[in-house]
């Protein structure tokens, strides 16, 4: 995103063609970058042995709330350039303990918007969303009932979306497990809570439903059979 975000301050200072195609092949860049399946293809990159890691999609409230914040960070970025050139020193001065502070705390937590994850494992399911829950949680295959596609506010089971809308992922279990929620202001230890079926928002909800739901291929041999 610093890329798109310089050249389009480049493009409106210049007012040239070629500052504009810069600027739109920045943004082109950038939407691939940010996309699902980048996303995807970088968590499973990291993944352990047969994990198959799926992305949660982001809560828009908090996607504009880091988008702000991103932009917040960058312009302060870009005028303590501008200001240190310029020798104004006493704006330069505050402005670089600004971008220090943003530059040590912004990042951490982006990333932890990039660590939320419904993990498929050969004994099970596993939601790690350290966002909306306090502790990750684990389900054994056998007490997996089903897995099904639903929209978000049509159903009673447990919202583990983190305020998401659209098209979610609902597990069912077979009993009743404990979750725990993340820490709150009003529940700074997090809330414990017993569910039987629950929603995550994978950001390919139908390729993951897919991946889920389909056996995994025989390896049985047909000579064997």
């Amino acid at each position: 995103p610093v890329g798109a975000f310089l050249s389009a301050i480049v493009a409106i200072r210049e007012e040239s063609a070629s500052a504009a195609i810069a600027t739109a092949i920045c943004v082109a860049a950038t939407l691939l970058a940010l996309s699902a399946d980048v996303g995807d293809s970088f968590v499973q990159v990291s993944a352990y042995g047969d994990e198959r890691r799926h992305v949660l999609r982001c809560p828009p409230a908090m996607i504009l709330i880091q988008l702000l914040a991103w932009i917040v960070w960058m312009s302060s970025t870009v005028l303590v350039t501008t200001f240190a050139i310029d020798r104004n020193w006493i704006p330069t001065a505050v402005l670089a303990v600004v971008v220090g502070a943003l530059s040590w705390l912004l990042p951490r937590r982006f990333h932890r918007y990039s660590r939320r994850w419904l993990v498929q494992v050969p004994a099970g399911l596993v939601i790690h969303d350290h966002v909306v829950l306090a502790e990750t949680a684990m389900f054994l295959a056998r007490d997996v009932r089903s897995v099904d596609a639903v929209t978000v506010g049509t159903t009673d089971a447990a919202d583990l979306t983190g305020g998401c809308r659209g098209t979610a992922l609902r597990i069912t279990l077979d009993d009743f497990e404990t979750v725990v929620m993340s820490a709150t202001r009003n529940e700074p230890g997090g809330r414990a809570i017993h569910v039987k079926s629950m929603l995550v928002c994978p950001s390919r909800p139908g390729r993951t439903l897919g991946e889920l739901t389909t056996p995994p291929p025989s390896t049985t041999s047909p000579a064997s059979s």
